[in-house]
């Protein structure tokens, strides 16, 4: 069978659900976000929407961070 990485980096591996990390420690979860946004620029978040997505606002662009620091 094949997997994706060796055996040892999913021992590695923890599994938290977002609403429980925000309640927990609002600050580090709003951090995750900023730094998301401080990693990549508006053209790179861009270039993982799906065709005909748009980020026109800043709303927009703040839940697209939001998403990438909850997949962090």
């Amino acid at each position: 069978m094949e997997t994706v990485a060796p055996a040892g980096l999913w021992a590695q591996v923890e599994v938290k659900w977002q609403s429980e990390e925000i309640l927990k420690d609002p600050n580090m979860y709003w951090i995750s976000v900023i730094n998301a946004g401080r990693k990549h620029n508006l053209e790179q978040i861009r270039a993982t929407l799906s065709e005909g997505e748009d980020l026109s606002e800043s709303g927009q662009v703040v839940s697209a961070l939001m998403h990438a620091a909850d997949c962090l």
